[in-house]
């Protein structure tokens, strides 16, 4: 494109790391895009893996086509941008949330951001049944903030949308459903943020529970039987977050869902983050007789406008530099880019894995 203003040199064509089918990753080689009027162009620098790049993955997320570049925990420099972007952003970091947005295990992608402050929409309908956004919202990266760190800025943004939306009442029990990363990342936003009486988590594995003992729980339950045990003759919670993966082939009794309502006080408030085309059970009998408010933080642009999710984000920014978010014990991997080996264990063995993040470091 004719217009556009480069501050470094561009390949023509990059690697990546595509998803042909789950569990099918390969590395392949694309032509590099260049962009359009309201778009940037970014270098990826790193790339942490999610936990719905990894639902894709197994097949409880399916794309409308594949394949597709999965990835978007992200940070990249801005290497060209198109005739409407400011120039101040060339060589600059970005970081991004984007929703239904990836192609981050590339060596080059394309954004069209939204600044906080800024005030743009392209909303479109997706096939999903719900409005997003053309845009994603962004944040300049400040130089302190290592690469391996900034990729946290979307779950962060994730965690705390949903927080924010419904948060908890001051003194609220709270109880955590899945000591994953984020699980881990609320678990730290409630224990350091808000007045909360205490935040328990259900986690099966004994790494997981060590970390969240030592950095946001007070409680640690290694199996539905213990959270059943514990909760027997009361109901001890008033706040639930429930960030566990899709449930499979679980006897009702061991469902920890189940265990959470039956847990929850009347009218306590249960928050649904984790997003899955898998159908879920839900005890409706417990959530009906006991009035439970089940609440989420909605995708859909109308009701949550990406410029809000770009406030958010910087929010979510601060969490990171004063380390109330702190990716010394959330990021507990790494892997290069060139090492598809050890990403694609990663995606087939992300429900066992006694890691938190894993970050994707590219060279160059």
């Amino acid at each position: 494109m004719k217009d556009t203003i480069h501050n470094a040199t561009i390949a023509q064509t990059m690697h990546a790391i595509q998803m042909t089918a789950p569990g099918r990753l390969e590395r392949t080689t694309r032509p590099v895009p260049m962009p359009a009027a309201d778009e940037i162009l970014l270098r990826t620098r790193a790339v942490t893996i999610c936990s719905t790049d990894v639902s894709y993955y197994h097949g409880n997320l399916l794309p409308t086509r594949y394949p597709i570049v999965p990835g978007h925990e992200y940070v990249g420099t801005v290497v060209a941008i198109g005739p409407e972007q400011c120039p101040s952003l060339l060589g600059q970091r970005i970081s991004y949330f984007g929703q239904t947005d990836f192609d981050g295990l590339a060596e080059y992608r394309l954004l069209r951001p939204v600044f906080p402050g800024e005030d743009k929409s392209a909303p479109f309908r997706t096939d999903r049944h719900f409005t997003d956004d053309g845009y994603a919202a962004a944040i300049v990266i400040p130089d302190h903030v290592p690469d391996e760190a900034a990729p946290l800025l979307e779950p962060i943004t994730a965690v705390l949308r949903a927080i924010l939306r419904h948060p908890p009442n001051v003194g609220d029990s709270v109880l955590i459903l899945g000591g994953g990363p984020c699980g881990a990342i609320a678990g730290a936003i409630l224990q350091r943020m808000f007045a909360t009486l205490r935040v328990d988590v259900v986690e099966r594995s004994a790494e997981r529970r060590k970390l969240a003992y030592e950095n946001y729980a007070g409680r640690c339950y290694g199996s539905v039987a213990e959270l059943t045990d514990a909760c027997a003759d009361t109901t001890l919670y008033d706040y639930v977050f429930d960030a566990l993966p899709p449930i499979s082939d679980v006897a009702e009794a061991e469902d920890p869902r189940r265990a959470a309502l039956r847990a929850i006080r009347p009218e306590g408030t249960y928050i649904l983050y984790g997003a899955s085309m898998v159908m879920q059970k839900f005890d409706t009998w417990l959530m009906l007789a006991k009035g439970v408010n089940v609440r989420s933080a909605a995708f859909d642009v109308d009701i949550y406008p990406m410029q809000l999710t770009a406030q958010v984000l910087r929010t979510a920014l601060g969490l990171l530099e004063t380390g109330i978010v702190s990716p010394d014990w959330i990021v507990t991997r790494a892997a290069d880019f060139e090492d598809i080996s050890t990403i694609t264990r990663t995606f087939s063995h992300h429900a066992g894995n006694p890691d938190l993040k894993t970050v994707v470091r590219f060279n160059g």
